[in-house]
């Protein structure tokens, strides 16, 4: 923004002030006052209000008016999201296709996509359908769009995570299983075993000692 006095002033050493809504404006964070302009670096909704100007001259009591306010409107970065047409978690040398998407009211526009994979801030991938074939490795990817004009980005999507499993780790891991199970087996078999012998056991101990109560009782009943 800048503050500008009447031409015949103009040659007068002024000084400017900045004000948002009432508050002076100094150099701090994202907000530059350089004599009659003022820059604001990084605009965030926060930044959003009604600025305005005066200017004095050094060393004199003349102040001029302060100028009519200007409405500052800080709208939201249009969002993206990633789609992916096919599975998140695939094996190695299959084809994982994903899709960047603007929302509804802003897809008329000439947006160009970018993809990231790392956080260098280097794009991979321009196009919004990102295809990748025999993927490798796993890692996290994300996409933005990008136009001349207002606004001249989008925000950033939210991070898609792939997950690449190789085809060899999947047999051994069903191998590892199939092992355990045959190192366990002689265990559990044998548990089993010493589980029927003594039940047999008490079996047989429990009809001997029906036996003798018989044979018990016959004695008896002779005498």
């Amino acid at each position: 923004m800048k503050c500008d006095i009447e031409d015949q002033y103009r040659s007068l050493n002024w000084r400017y002030q900045w004000y948002k809504h009432t508050n002076e404006v100094l150099n701090f964070e994202n907000y530059t006052v350089n004599r009659d302009s003022l820059t604001i670096n990084g605009v965030t909704e926060s930044d959003q209000d009604e600025f305005s100007c005066r200017a004095e001259i050094h060393g004199r009591p003349q102040i001029s008016h302060s100028s009519s306010a200007v409405n500052l409107t800080v709208k939201a970065l249009p969002k993206v999201t990633v789609s992916v047409t096919s599975e998140r978690s695939v094996f190695t040398g299959e084809t994982v296709t994903m899709k960047c998407e603007i929302e509804d009211q802003y897809r008329s526009l000439n947006w160009t996509y970018l993809w990231y994979k790392d956080t260098n801030g280097t794009s991979v991938f321009e196009g919004n359908i990102y295809t990748i074939r025999s993927p490798s490795d796993q890692d996290e990817f994300w996409c933005r769009g990008e136009k001349d004009g207002q606004p001249s980005s989008s925000q950033y999507s939210d991070h898609v995570t792939l997950s690449v499993k190789g085809v060899f780790q999947e047999a051994m891991s069903g191998f590892k299983i199939f092992t355990y199970l045959l190192a366990v087996c002689p265990y559990l078999l044998a548990t089993v075993v010493l589980f029927f012998k003594c039940c047999r056991l008490r079996v047989s101990h429990s009809s001997l000692e029906d036996q003798l109560q018989y044979a018990v009782r016959e004695d008896e009943t002779s005498i």
